[in-house]
């Protein structure tokens, strides 16, 4: 008899809300996973958002239930709070890890001044500072040249909308509330089975920081984590190519692959696989 898969928990970026997974959730569930995304406008505090999440899981599956989640850019630094949480106490729900285009470092005092200034304009001004912070930040999110297509922007600027003024101040919060979870140590003591996604032309979170993140689990020699480097794919890796993140979830959640399934893609990817500080392999997808 088939045990039951655990649940996935889905934590998305800055701006967005489930939109950003509609194709992983999509696989997940047909591979037997419940998948809960998180709301992440409310807390306003990323050590907040974190427990406030472990509650929601109690709610939505039982207390105390164990779980894999998944975090793209800002959801990546909620994941690491919430492992740093579960070192300090000593209480391990989370299984396995995917931490998606994301950054293990605390924002710097230029980066904590630009965003202070977000939320004051967005206090002073309301929608109109939102619709300027999204169009400013938008041609960053997706690979250089693609900030033009129409249905990628839409959805990103329909999630904005939902995210509205006051989610977005909580989430610049959050942010800027961050630790540096690579310089504290919290990174090089995950011995979860991490699997991290970076894009080759991500703008906002390079290849470099994915693999900083890489070494200091496994200490520079193969361990729990790998890293997949998507070529022609920028920050939003699971809207550029979303069939080739689906794949690399299902695989890894579920160690299945979902066979006859076609997947939306842009454009045909390739993509290369680390498990230590040098380069494995590359394959098409």
């Amino acid at each position: 008899m088939q045990s039951k898969k655990l649940p996935v928990v889905m934590i998305p970026a800055l701006n967005c809300d489930e939109r950003l997974f509609t194709t992983q959730i999509k696989a997940l569930q047909e591979l037997g996973h419940e998948v809960l995304v998180i709301d992440i406008t409310k807390a306003e505090t990323i050590q907040q958002l974190a427990k406030d999440i472990n509650a929601q899981v109690d709610a939505k599956f039982g207390a105390g239930s164990e779980f894999h989640v998944a975090g793209l850019s800002m959801g990546g630094y909620t994941i690491l709070e919430m492992l740093k949480q579960e070192q300090e106490s000593g209480v391990k729900r989370i299984k396995k890890v995917a931490l998606m285009n994301t950054n293990a470092h605390a924002d710097d005092e230029k980066m904590i001044k630009k965003r202070t200034n977000r939320i004051g304009d967005l206090l002073n001004h309301g929608l109109k500072a939102l619709k300027e912070a999204a169009e400013e930040l938008w041609p960053s999110m997706v690979k250089k040249g693609r900030e033009t297509n129409t249905e990628l922007t839409k959805t990103y600027n329909d999630m904005v909308n939902v995210t509205g003024v006051e989610g977005l101040k909580n989430e610049l919060k959050q942010v800027m509330s961050r630790s540096d979870y690579l310089a504290e140590g919290v990174v090089a003591k995950i011995d979860n089975e991490v699997l991290i996604i970076a894009g080759m032309d991500d703008q906002r979170s390079d290849v470099k920081v994915h693999k900083d993140i890489l070494r200091a689990i496994n200490k520079n020699k193969e361990g729990p984590a790998t890293l997949v480097v998507l070529n022609d794919c920028g920050h939003f890796s699971t809207m550029e190519q979303p069939g080739e993140t689906a794949r690399l979830l299902t695989d890894f959640f579920s160690k299945e692959k979902l066979q006859g399934v076609n997947y939306p893609t842009y454009n045909s990817c390739r993509f290369n696989v680390y498990r230590d500080h040098g380069h494995t392999g590359g394959m098409a997808l």
